[in-house]
């Protein structure tokens, strides 16, 4: 006897969910091309390797937002006629392109935010700690792209429920580490003069406002995603996390 054939979620919550995000990541996209462009004329005497990785970060934001116009071209346009194809066949390449992409450019910016880290603390365990946790998401990220192409069918999408929330969770905890980790240190700076005591202020408001903005769009995207895995509702927060990162470093 054949298995029952998994119920097709609403579009609304899946090719719906995703244009809403593709839209998010459109506006995000453009501030972020500013704020590259003003990098590169606000600090012209930095240090080639910092140019480099601005260079690679935003080369790999394009390609992420190709890689979404794409599948959704595919599907909304491509498939107009044909809305099961979405979750009967096997899922164009580009779909799970976004998930790897995303991954990589939230390893390199989580790895700068560690290096400060380590500018503030000089504390091997911590920032190894962030490190780890950094690399590890990286690692659960690749390997949901790499079983999901071996799956090649959405409807299987919540077989890897749990490598997912592993990888949107320990996100979440890196943030939250690095952000009070930076509150801590910077509070040592606190001289008690005016503008030395200013100045730790803000940086201590800057690094908790780093850290709770993206610990809230990990924590949605895990939500949504555990809720329905087999939808894409945590799509308009998982394509713009390591958007708000970034903005957030330069």
């Amino acid at each position: 006897m054949s298995s029952p054939t998994p119920a097709i979620p609403p579009v609304d919550d899946t090719l719906g969910a995703a244009l809403i995000g593709f839209g998010l990541s459109c506006i995000i996209l453009g501030f972020l091309s500013k704020e590259v462009f003003i990098y590169y004329g606000r600090y012209p005497n930095d240090k080639m390797v910092y140019k480099v990785i601005v260079s690679v970060i935003g080369m790999l934001e394009l390609m992420e937002e190709a890689a979404i116009g794409h599948y959704l071209y595919y599907y909304v346009v491509s498939n107009y006629t044909n809305p099961a194809a979405f979750f009967v066949d096997n899922f164009v390449w580009s779909l799970m392109l976004p998930v790897a992409i995303g991954a990589t450019v939230g390893t390199i910016v989580k790895l700068c935010f560690a290096m400060r880290v380590w500018r503030f603390s000089n504390n091997v365990y911590i920032t190894g700690l962030i490190a780890i946790l950094t690399l590890s998401q990286l690692s659960l990220s690749i390997t949901y792209t790499v079983k999901s192409f071996m799956l090649q069918k959405l409807v299987r999408a919540e077989e890897l429920r749990l490598i997912a929330s592993l990888s949107l969770g320990s996100g979440a905890l890196t943030d939250t580490i690095t952000a009070l980790t930076l509150c801590y240190y910077l509070r040592k700076f606190r001289t008690g003069f005016g503008q030395s005591q200013q100045l730790a202020y803000k940086l201590s408001l800057y690094a908790i406002n780093t850290g709770l903005l993206t610990s809230v769009m990990s924590l949605g995207a895990l939500i949504f995603y555990d809720a329905h895995p087999t939808t894409f509702q945590f799509t308009p927060f998982y394509y713009n996390l390591s958007r708000c990162t970034i903005l957030l470093l330069l």
